[in-house]
């Protein structure tokens, strides 16, 4: 049995705002575990190196698209966390992760880096 990927790339317009959903992760990106493991410590398989956002939870103040998704489908979802676009990896993503990787950019370049991050969970 597989596992897939669900969540949101969300922004805010400054530091000061709320956050707004904008890209449906589970979407846009297809089943990947290199870079769930890399990421988020899921899946991990052979790679032993140490997840850069495994296990911090929900963030409080994600957008309301996401808590809507969340409390929809509670005990579908283990591995929830969430990844600023800064702590993103420069490494080249492929497939439908580069066209993800896209849209976190063009977030990024229109509000900034740090108002910019992906919160996700995984069922499967």
């Amino acid at each position: 049995m597989g596992c897939d990927i669900e969540g949101w790339v969300e922004f805010r317009v400054d530091d000061h705002s709320y956050w707004l959903a904008a890209v449906n992760v589970g979407t846009v990106a297809g089943r990947d575990y290199d870079i769930y493991g890399k990421l988020f410590g899921v899946q991990r398989g052979r790679n032993h190196f140490e997840p850069i956002a495994a296990n911090r939870g929900f963030p409080d103040d994600m957008s309301d698209v996401c808590a809507l998704m969340v409390r929809e489908f509670p005990f579908w979802s283990f591995g929830d966390t969430w990844i600023g676009a800064d702590e993103l990896p420069a490494d080249k993503w492929t497939g439908y992760w580069a066209d993800l990787r896209q849209h976190i950019d063009l977030l990024s370049e229109r509000y900034g880096i740090s108002n910019v991050r992906m919160v996700v969970w995984f069922n499967g």
